[in-house]
Protein backbone atom coordinates (compact mmCIF):
# COMPACT_ATOMS: atom_id res chain seq x y z
CA UNK A 1 0.00 0.00 0.00
CA UNK A 2 1.20 3.44 -0.51
CA UNK A 3 1.83 5.93 2.00
CA UNK A 4 -0.69 8.34 0.55
CA UNK A 5 -3.45 6.26 0.80
CA UNK A 6 -2.59 5.70 4.75
CA UNK A 7 -2.71 9.74 5.35
CA UNK A 8 -6.52 10.06 4.98
CA UNK A 9 -8.26 7.40 6.72
CA UNK A 10 -12.08 6.89 5.93
CA UNK A 11 -14.72 6.53 8.32
CA UNK A 12 -18.32 5.89 8.06
CA UNK A 13 -21.02 6.58 9.95
CA UNK A 14 -24.57 5.34 8.61
CA UNK A 15 -26.73 5.75 10.89
CA UNK A 16 -30.36 7.40 10.72
CA UNK A 17 -31.93 9.87 13.33
CA UNK A 18 -35.12 11.75 13.83
CA UNK A 19 -35.38 15.75 14.77
CA UNK A 20 -38.26 17.46 15.76
CA UNK A 21 -37.86 21.40 15.36
CA UNK A 22 -39.04 23.62 17.93
CA UNK A 23 -37.94 26.93 18.86
CA UNK A 24 -39.18 30.38 19.40
CA UNK A 25 -36.56 32.12 17.04
CA UNK A 26 -35.30 29.63 14.06
CA UNK A 27 -32.90 32.19 12.68
CA UNK A 28 -29.69 29.52 12.07
CA UNK A 29 -30.86 26.59 12.92
CA UNK A 30 -31.12 23.74 12.42
CA UNK A 31 -27.22 22.70 12.84
CA UNK A 32 -25.33 19.47 13.09
CA UNK A 33 -22.37 20.65 15.97
CA UNK A 34 -19.13 18.14 15.37
CA UNK A 35 -16.51 18.03 18.15
CA UNK A 36 -13.65 15.14 17.51
CA UNK A 37 -11.60 13.91 20.04
CA UNK A 38 -7.97 11.98 19.88
CA UNK A 39 -4.75 10.65 21.74
CA UNK A 40 -1.99 12.49 21.97
CA UNK A 41 1.32 10.83 22.62
CA UNK A 42 0.95 9.77 26.52
CA UNK A 43 -2.58 8.56 25.84
CA UNK A 44 -4.49 11.80 27.31
CA UNK A 45 -8.10 12.10 25.54
CA UNK A 46 -7.90 15.98 23.82
CA UNK A 47 -9.99 17.74 21.61
CA UNK A 48 -9.09 17.72 18.45
CA UNK A 49 -11.51 20.03 15.80
CA UNK A 50 -14.72 21.29 15.90
CA UNK A 51 -17.13 22.63 12.90
CA UNK A 52 -20.79 22.94 12.46
CA UNK A 53 -22.78 23.12 9.46
CA UNK A 54 -26.63 23.56 8.61
CA UNK A 55 -28.83 20.28 8.32
CA UNK A 56 -30.84 20.29 4.88
CA UNK A 57 -34.69 21.26 5.05
CA UNK A 58 -35.88 19.62 2.25
CA UNK A 59 -36.07 16.64 0.35
CA UNK A 60 -33.38 14.79 -1.29
CA UNK A 61 -29.70 14.03 -0.99
CA UNK A 62 -26.98 17.02 0.20
CA UNK A 63 -23.34 16.70 0.35
CA UNK A 64 -21.98 19.36 2.78
CA UNK A 65 -17.68 19.58 3.78
CA UNK A 66 -17.51 20.94 6.89
CA UNK A 67 -14.23 22.81 7.44
CA UNK A 68 -12.73 21.75 11.32
CA UNK A 69 -10.71 23.88 13.48
CA UNK A 70 -9.45 24.01 16.88
CA UNK A 71 -8.66 27.17 19.08
CA UNK A 72 -5.03 27.84 18.72
CA UNK A 73 -3.24 29.46 22.00
CA UNK A 74 -2.81 33.17 21.55
CA UNK A 75 0.89 33.26 22.92
CA UNK A 76 4.23 31.63 22.52
CA UNK A 77 4.16 31.34 25.84
CA UNK A 78 0.46 29.14 25.87
CA UNK A 79 2.08 27.23 23.07
CA UNK A 80 4.83 26.12 25.62
CA UNK A 81 2.63 25.59 28.39
CA UNK A 82 -0.09 23.53 25.65
CA UNK A 83 2.75 21.39 24.65
CA UNK A 84 4.34 20.84 28.52
CA UNK A 85 0.87 20.44 30.10
CA UNK A 86 -0.89 18.43 27.26
CA UNK A 87 -3.62 20.82 27.97
CA UNK A 88 -5.01 22.25 24.72
CA UNK A 89 -6.59 25.08 24.10
CA UNK A 90 -10.33 24.65 24.48
CA UNK A 91 -13.65 26.52 24.58
CA UNK A 92 -16.11 26.20 27.30
CA UNK A 93 -19.65 26.03 26.36
CA UNK A 94 -18.74 24.13 22.47
CA UNK A 95 -22.52 23.80 21.08
CA UNK A 96 -23.25 27.34 22.39
CA UNK A 97 -20.25 29.29 20.98
CA UNK A 98 -19.98 27.10 17.58
CA UNK A 99 -23.61 27.55 16.84
CA UNK A 100 -24.20 31.10 16.98
CA UNK A 101 -21.25 33.26 15.35
CA UNK A 102 -21.78 35.47 18.17
CA UNK A 103 -17.97 36.63 19.40
CA UNK A 104 -16.01 33.81 16.86
CA UNK A 105 -14.37 36.91 15.41
CA UNK A 106 -12.07 37.31 18.24
CA UNK A 107 -11.02 33.65 18.65
CA UNK A 108 -7.48 32.31 17.30
CA UNK A 109 -7.76 29.11 15.64
CA UNK A 110 -6.03 26.80 13.22
CA UNK A 111 -7.35 24.53 10.30
CA UNK A 112 -7.78 20.71 11.37
CA UNK A 113 -8.93 19.47 8.07
CA UNK A 114 -12.88 18.97 6.33
CA UNK A 115 -15.21 16.46 7.36
CA UNK A 116 -18.10 15.41 4.46
CA UNK A 117 -21.33 14.56 5.39
CA UNK A 118 -24.16 13.41 3.08
CA UNK A 119 -27.76 13.40 3.89
CA UNK A 120 -30.47 11.56 2.54
CA UNK A 121 -33.58 14.03 4.07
Amino acid sequence: SSAASEVYKRQVWSFAFETLFRSVNPFGWPQIVLQCTGKDFLGRVNNVGFGCVHVPTTPGRHERHVRMFSPAPVSWMASIMEWLTGNRTEYIDVPKILASAEGREITKVKAEGVIKIIFQV
